[in-house]
């Protein structure tokens, strides 16, 4: 007589044969991956799994991201206890998931399957070896006898099993022989179509639906060529509209583009003809603007957070939805080949992690198509069933795949996924194809962060002379002057990890002050030069407010780096002044930022004031006037270009205000040498245009520089106020071609 084992919780019992879970004595549906799941947590009860030793378990062998352990979790407990999630399954952060209640094991003889103890059934306890040791055991033995009911219910289960045996059949050939040759057509040969240089690199293209075509511009002018030859004519737009992201409309003869004007910083979206004719603006205060298959619509994207859609005249515009709390609109989003759908993508701030999602728009029902904790720089849906996307496999670093995913978009559930390609030295963008899915676009990229350098003349508010001090592509990011002006200090990835770098104005080469295999950024040099200062983070790949960093002092030159302090505060930070030997630590404490005086050999000490900060922005920027005596900091709780400047040496604290009017919200601030104003940087987030001012104690400004960019750049002059060294975003991108 053969006998059945279950699993067995509160009111459930899990199959171990068939994998079926029941609550009582009916049947709960669950996807198979599911109950495999939960099986494997069960069998270790009590014991702490990790994700890694889920996915070698349950998904041995397949390309799956950790979002699917997650997604599967969060339905398990769903099905299992809707109002407690907590009740079955645990999640321990960093470490995995357990399974909390006392599971008992079932034995049961298949005769007496569906019969209860009452009806002559007896049990035994005892325990079960192996992985199991965690679990209690009963085994119950029954009569020879099979009631009626006991055979109905075996035919109906017979029939239950042939059906699903044919479904599976179904199934698997549909996938071997549709789903998986589209999913799995291999890169057969890839071209580079442009070798622009970092000067003059191309931000944005895309390919005709029939292949022909190819539409992209560089950072001045939006161009259309054959795709074979390359062979290119500039289209005529109004002066000082510089190209954002640019669309085929299904014609093949007009373009829709959307693009910002660097002289009024407005966005917008505008419907260009390819063969001749004037651009027509179709919207305002827009961007991230795709068209629908049949022409008639447009979705948009305003204010990072809200996705709209409007006839394609630009008429009847309304919202469609707005992005959740914490989250934002990644790159452009696009209708569904039935335009039923509108296909987005949505990133989490201060995270790498990124999710695509389908809204149908009659009902507004949202499906998650893709989870990945790594950053979706770029995604398109091709024909119905098959999204490409491009994962960057790190934060800050210039690695990415395109990958290939079978999805179906009612429903969200999707099968493994395909890696096409890898780019080692790039990243992928505009991503397109053409009807037919065998022509493959996407502009490589490589993006770096560079060190630059200007003169300063009228009394420091003109820059001259500009040239990019740093020659390699690795992230450098400006932090300070050495006090005698000579040389800066920097911080910089150029070896695989953030170190500190030194390097004179006049020389090509910087050398290494802190460099290893751990991270350090923001560091700081006392007037005296005896001491460096640098933080370290606990996880560079997490910026996140509550995130654990350490304080180190160094002893120049050459010493090995000491630990001050560690602390749970991502936007801590020191400056030192640059005429006076002072320096000042601020930490934070919920809503308050607090400034401490810092001795470099005895570490922090007295409080020197406190004031209120926004939690929700991405840093808090201040700076230590040149003589150590003031502070000044941009104070978002009153306003977006409103500067605070505390007198740290009257007591009570002095307090001054400036309000400044007319410009994009101010987001970097650095006394100038004199003291006599500041360098901030206004950025327009929407349009992507930024601005170097140098604000005066009155308010007025100056505009000093102006450039298009995607990154948060800052101004830091030299002590003696002859120079400027600035941060500026770079890319090196061109376009590829690839055939499947």
């Amino acid at each position: 007589m053969s006998e059945k084992v279950f699993y067995c919780f509160d009111e459930y019992r899990l199959d171990v044969q068939t994998h079926v879970l029941y609550r009582g004595e009916n049947v709960v549906r669950l996807e198979p991956k599911i109950v495999d799941l939960l099986l494997y947590l069960i069998q270790r009860q009590g014991s702490v799994v990790s994700k890694d030793e889920l996915m070698k378990a349950i998904w041995a062998g397949s390309i799956v991201e950790e979002s699917a352990i997650r997604r599967n979790i969060s339905l398990m407990r769903s099905v299992l206890d809707s109002t407690n999630t907590d009740r079955y399954i645990e999640t321990l952060p960093r470490q995995g998931y357990r399974f909390k209640p006392v599971v008992t094991q079932q034995i049961v003889g298949d005769t007496a399957l569906d019969r209860s103890q009452s009806d002559g059934s007896r049990t035994s306890t005892g325990e079960v070896s192996g992985n199991n040791s965690g679990l209690q055991s009963s085994e119950a033995t029954t009569g020879t006898g099979a009631t009626s009911t006991v055979s109905a219910r075996r035919v109906r289960w017979y029939v239950w099993l042939n059906a699903c045996l044919v479904v599976l059949v179904a199934a698997t050939l549909v996938y071997r022989y549709v789903v998986y040759p589209r999913l799995h057509r291999p890169i057969i040969s890839s071209r580079q179509l442009t070798t622009n240089s970092e000067d003059l690199p191309i931000m944005e293209g895309t390919i005709s639906p029939d292949g022909s075509m190819i539409a992209f511009a560089d950072e001045t002018t939006l161009y259309v060529g054959d795709a074979r030859s390359v062979e290119r004519h500039a289209l005529s737009m109004q002066d000082g509209i510089v190209p954002q992201n640019v669309e085929w409309f299904s014609d093949s003869i007009h373009l829709l583009l959307s693009a910002v004007n660097a002289v009024t910083q407005e966005i917008s979206v505008w419907r260009v003809p390819v063969l001749g004719g004037k651009p027509e603006l179709i919207i305002r205060n827009a961007r991230l603007a795709a068209p629908s298959t049949d022409g008639t619509s447009v979705v948009f994207v305003r204010d990072d957070n809200q996705l709209w859609i409007a006839n394609s005249d630009g008429s009847d515009a309304h919202i469609l939805m707005t992005a959740p709390d914490n989250c934002s609109f990644g790159d452009r989003p696009q209708f569904s080949p039935d335009d039923k759908y509108v296909l987005y993508s949505l990133i989490t701030h201060a995270s790498t992690n990124s999710r695509i999602e389908a809204r149908e728009i009659a009902t507004g029902t949202v499906t998650v198509l893709f989870e990945s904790s790594h950053f979706i720089p770029d995604f398109r849906l091709i024909d119905d069933n098959e999204l490409l996307l491009s994962q960057q496999l790190g934060r800050g670093n210039n690695m990415s795949q395109l990958v290939s995913v079978a999805i179906h978009l009612s429903t969200g559930v999707h099968s493994l996924s395909s890696v096409l390609a890898k780019a080692n030295d790039g990243i992928y963008t505009s991503i397109n194809a053409t009807h037919d899915g065998r022509t493959l676009f996407a502009i490589v990229g490589r993006y770096f962060s560079t060190v630059q350098l200007a003169s300063l003349n009228k009394g420091g508010h003109e820059v001259e002379n500009v040239r990019r001090l740093t020659l390699n592509d690795s992230h450098n990011l400006p932090s300070a002057w050495m006090p005698d002006s000579k040389s800066v200090v920097f911080f910089s990835n150029r070896t695989g990890h953030y170190g500190v770098y030194q390097q004179g104005i006049n020389s090509t080469e910087a050398q290494a002050l802190v460099s290893d295999e751990h991270d350090y950024f923001r560091p700081v040099v006392s007037a005296d030069t005896k001491w460096l200062f640098y933080f370290m983070p606990e996880d560079v790949n997490l910026l996140a407010g509550n995130l654990k960093v350490s304080l180190f002092r160094h002893a120049l030159p050459g010493r090995v780096g000491q630990l001050v302090d560690e602390r749970a505060d991502f936007f801590r930070a020191m400056r030192c002044s640059s005429r006076a030997n002072r320096c000042v630590l601020v930490e934070h404490d919920g809503t308050v930022a607090v400034f401490y005086e810092f001795d470099p050999e005895h570490g922090k000490s007295r409080e020197l004031a406190r004031v209120n900060w926004t939690p929700a922005a991405t840093s808090f920027y201040w700076d230590l006037s040149p003589d150590g005596t003031r502070i000044a900091y941009l104070d978002t709780t009153t306003g977006p270009n409103d500067i605070a400047i505390l007198d740290i040496d009257t007591i009570p604290v002095a307090r001054a205000a400036i309000h400044s009017k007319g410009f994009d919200p101010f987001a970097s601030l650095y006394w100038d040498a004199n003291a006599a104003g500041f360098y901030v940087s206004a950025y327009n987030s929407h349009g992507d245009l930024l601005k170097l001012l140098h604000v005066h104690l009155d308010g007025t400004a100056d505009v000093m520089r102006q450039q298009v960019s995607t990154s948060l750049s800052w101004a830091i002059p030299s002590p003696d106020g002859n120079y400027l060294m600035f941060q500026k975003f770079a890319r090196r991108s061109n376009i590829w071609l690839m055939e499947r």
